[in-house]
């Protein structure tokens, strides 16, 4: 059946999408962790910071998690 077929090819590359952006979003909190244990700063200082270091992110030849700990 093409419609079992087409949904196949398409949802199985759709949940490893997922699966990957997932491990990446907990990577990063997890490496923004260590930011947060050695950095004082007030909440919207750490929003500020998260949305710099994932901006950075986009422009940089490393990644989000490489930068935060440089930020650690």
């Amino acid at each position: 059946e093409l419609g079992g077929s087409f949904t196949l090819l398409i949802s199985g590359p759709l949940a490893a999408l997922g699966i990957t952006s997932t491990k990446a979003a907990i990577s990063f909190e997890t490496a923004f962790a260590g930011v947060r244990k050695t950095v004082e700063a007030t909440e919207p200082e750490f929003q500020k910071m998260k949305e710099s270091i994932l901006e950075m992110g986009k422009h940089l030849p490393a990644s989000v998690d490489e930068i935060a700990r440089v930020a650690e």
